[in-house]
């Protein structure tokens, strides 16, 4: 499990061509973290993450997220859900995981639409 957690995390690093990893431990951080700053709509723009793992789906909060979101990735089993609750307009960035989980017609509907597919084994 933290193979795999740990692979999506580098995968979302390389979303961003602009990611070095040269921080050290005496680097003063840059800015914070607030976690539900991400629901403020001034939020807009900022560099942020959504992952979507196969739970059950809020729709009004994911869109919400989705659309605030600079960087969206789904997990395979997590890309059905989003697919139903989205009338197919919300496009993940990368979709993630061994694809067992996932239905044949909606990995094509992403695939098609420029979604990165990695699959783990």
């Amino acid at each position: 499990m933290y193979r795999w957690l740990s692979s999506l995390l580098r995968s979302i690093r390389c979303l961003n061509p602009h990611h070095r990893n040269t921080r050290t431990l005496s680097d003063k951080p840059t800015h914070s973290f607030v976690p539900l700053q991400i629901l403020n709509p001034d939020s807009e723009g900022t560099e942020s993450a959504l992952i979507l793992l196969n739970q059950p789906l809020p729709p009004s909060i994911t869109r919400t997220l989705f659309h605030r979101c600079s960087h969206r990735v789904c997990s395979d089993g997590a890309a059905n859900r989003l697919y139903e609750l989205s009338s197919h307009d919300l496009i993940p960035d990368k979709i993630v995981g061994d694809m067992d989980s996932i239905t044949h017609s909606v990995l094509r509907h992403y695939r098609d639409r420029g979604t990165h597919i990695i699959q783990k084994t």
